[in-house]
């Protein structure tokens, strides 16, 4: 029964940071100690950002595109600032902006940082 609730708000956890409803996402799986080897930055007729960085390589992550908005930037950096302070999981409001980080090391090999 435990166990069933740990996999269900897993999940819930999961599903929060897809990037369906996201203005701003960026991802990165599987990097190495000098970055990364792919990297994909997509810009939608809405105006929502992705990027997406993965496998091991030398080209660092993006933080942002050029049409990226002064407010999601300064959301960026903070949770980026966050995430190498040691706070790997969390979330801040801005302005009505929402922000949400997830990362496994302050490296930030395996991350997800997102903004609503």
């Amino acid at each position: 029964m435990v166990m069933k609730k740990i996999i269900i708000i897993t999940g819930c956890y999961l599903i929060s940071l897809s990037p369906a409803f996201a203005s701003y996402i960026r991802i990165t799986k599987n990097g190495g100690p000098n970055g990364y080897n792919y990297t994909k930055t997509i810009v939608d007729k809405r105006g929502n950002t992705i990027i997406k960085c993965s496998k091991q390589g030398y080209e660092q992550a993006l933080k942002y595109v050029n049409d990226t908005k002064q407010s999601e930037k300064e959301l960026v950096d903070y949770a980026i600032e966050q995430i190498s302070k040691g706070v790997l999981k969390g979330f801040y409001e801005k302005n009505g902006e929402k922000l949400t980080w997830i990362s496994d090391t302050k490296e930030m090999i395996n991350s997800t940082i997102k903004i609503k």
